[in-house]
């Protein structure tokens, strides 16, 4: 259940205050996020493929490499899969 109720709310944010998939994703037509997939997707795809505690924890360590200082570039969750 915990599980379900983060998804929902990861989805809620990207339809309507992510900057790549919501409301106001007309504004960055190349996309705003650095990284692909998108911060908030990785989270979505981490959270319903190990749980809410080790795909928050996995959410958590993308989001902190989401800075000025990062290259970006394609970041899947899995590389060995």
């Amino acid at each position: 259940m915990p599980r379900k109720a983060v998804l929902f709310l990861v989805k809620s944010y990207q339809k309507t205050l992510s900057p790549d998939h919501g409301f106001f994703s007309y504004k960055y037509p190349h996309g705003y996020c650095k990284h692909f997939p998108s911060c908030s997707e990785y989270s979505y795809q981490a959270v319903e493929k190990y749980g809410v505690i080790k795909g928050g924890i996995k959410s958590a360590a993308r989001i902190v490499k989401c800075n000025p200082y990062s290259q970006g570039g394609y970041d899947p969750l899995d590389l060995t899969k």
